[in-house]
């Protein structure tokens, strides 16, 4: 069965919004779009979603942004939900839903924005108040589970395990939050006026957040640090190494020689103490951890068994 969902928003700007900053808001809305469907495909047990193209339907980025699409479905159904075919179009094409209210495929783009952006606030800025964010998310899925009848769990569970976990996700909630924090007092709309999100909930967002945390590093010098090695490989004398350096962590990390250390010194060694500069990477729960032990020098080798 093919169907077309139309997906319209208004950012409530006063002033001309940077082409750029367009271009990556409607990358971010096709980006949510397809990760409501797929949410709804996947809440809805014997539904199958097989295609899914987001169109641009109307732009424009003088006062105020406004941003249309229209999404092209084909979607296919177990035999014994024939019945339910009729109710649950309208749910996605927001036909006969009263006026407050959009698509239900808008709803839950929306939603999933609502809650990464406020999650990955939380886990960026820890005591960063989303106080608002969280009142606009949780009115969103009770309307979601109303037009659904998926239970509210079922929807959260469903959004943390998948849409918030994806790093290039991250990204495209931002975007799609960005032409809103050009400026204070603006709330997004949706295509019959009604805010969609509101500029208190918005101006709970830092301008500029980046949610990508993971990768970040950090280093840090240990001199005369016992070095416990369980892996070398002769084949690749500079990288073949894994090490222990149990004051930082019990996991085997890379290590690397320095240029002036020649490997025939270290084989066969359990252990050496030298001058080492750690490298650690951070994690999405912002935590550090070892990435490379970089080994700098050795003192006295022939001691460091």
């Amino acid at each position: 069965m093919d169907i077309a969902v139309q997906h319209s928003l208004t950012y409530s700007t006063r002033g001309d919004v940077p082409v750029s900053l367009v271009a990556r808001s409607l990358l971010a809305n096709e980006a949510l779009l397809i990760a409501s469907i797929r949410t709804l495909e996947k809440c809805t047990p014997g539904m199958d979603v097989s295609s899914i193209s987001v169109k641009v339907s109307e732009l424009s980025n003088s006062s105020p942004l406004r941003e249309a699409f229209i999404v092209s479905l084909y979607i296919t159904f177990q035999h014994d939900l024939e019945t339910k075919v009729p109710q649950l179009i309208e749910q996605l094409t927001g036909a006969h839903i009263p006026q407050q209210y959009d698509s239900l495929v808008t709803v839950l783009a929306l939603t999933i924005a609502i809650y990464v952006i406020a999650s990955g606030i939380e886990r960026v800025m820890p005591g960063k108040s989303v106080k608002k964010l969280k009142e606009e998310y949780e009115r969103k899925k009770d309307r979601i589970s109303e037009l659904s009848g998926v239970s509210k769990e079922t929807i959260e569970r469903y959004i943390a395990k998948h849409a918030a976990s994806e790093k290039a996700f991250l990204k495209h909630v931002v975007d799609f939050f960005a032409p809103a924090r050009i400026e204070g007092g603006i709330s997004i709309l949706l295509q019959n006026g009604e805010v969609a999100i509101s500029s208190d909930a918005i101006e709970e967002i830092p301008p500029g957040i980046d949610l990508n945390v993971e990768g970040q590093l950090t280093t840090y010098e240990l001199s005369g640090t016992v070095v416990d090695i369980h892996r070398s490989d002769r084949d690749e004398n500079k990288h073949g190494w894994r090490a222990v350096i149990e004051s930082i962590s019990d996991r085997k990390v890379r290590m690397e020689l320095a240029p002036t250390i020649n490997p025939e010194t270290l084989w066969g060694r359990n252990a050496v103490v030298g001058d080492v500069t750690v490298i650690e990477e951070r994690a999405r729960d912002l935590s550090y951890g070892p990435k490379v032990y970089y080994l700098n020098s050795v003192r006295d080798p022939e001691n460091s068994n």
